[in-house]
This record gives C-alpha cells, sequence and structure tokens, in this order.
C-alpha cells in the first residue's frame, strides 16, 4: 500500500514539472486559435458590410482587421534600441 501511494506520487510529482512546459504552450496555441477565428469573423463582417452597402462600416471593420494583423507582427520591445536577442528572453 506504501508503494503504490509512492509511485502515484511520484507520477503526479513528473506530471506537475512537465505542466510547466506543456500549459503555456496550450495556452499559447488556443490564443492564435482564437485570434485567427476573430480576424476572420472581422473580415466578414467587413464584407457583408460591404453587401450591404455601409461602407464606412465595413471601412471600420476593415481597420480593425488590419491593424490587428500588424499589431501580431509588432513584438513587444523590439522597436528600441535594445538587442534584440535580449528582448526576446
Amino acid at each position: 500500500m506504501w508503494l503504490k501511494q509512492v509511485k502515484k506520487e511520484m507520477g503526479h510529482h513528473r506530471w506537475m514539472q512537465s505542466a510547466e512546459y506543456r500549459m503555456p504552450l496550450r495556452v499559447m496555441i488556443s490564443a492564435h486559435v482564437m485570434a485567427l477565428i476573430a480576424l476572420v469573423v472581422l473580415a466578414g463582417l467587413a464584407g457583408y458590410a460591404l453587401y450591404l452597402d455601409h461602407v464606412w462600416l465595413a471601412g471600420i471593420f476593415g481597420g480593425l482587421d488590419v491593424a490587428a494583423i500588424v499589431g501580431l507582427f509588432i513584438l513587444p520591445g523590439w522597436g528600441g534600441g535594445g538587442d534584440a536577442e535580449d528582448d526576446r528572453r
């Protein structure tokens, strides 16, 4: 009985140690998927607004879509005078 409890605790400890590497990756992947879905929906709303002849509304939705895409490529801390490798850590 004691040996079974020790094995169970070791398994849990191993899982907890590896969770700090797995969980951020899962969160990052799900955030990217949700962002992609949001961009596609926003582009669809812009297209639908153009279909209904609401050009100003389509312009707002399209501008938000472009701003979101540009925001994906602007990484925080990379615009300054520091070394890029130091900012990634």
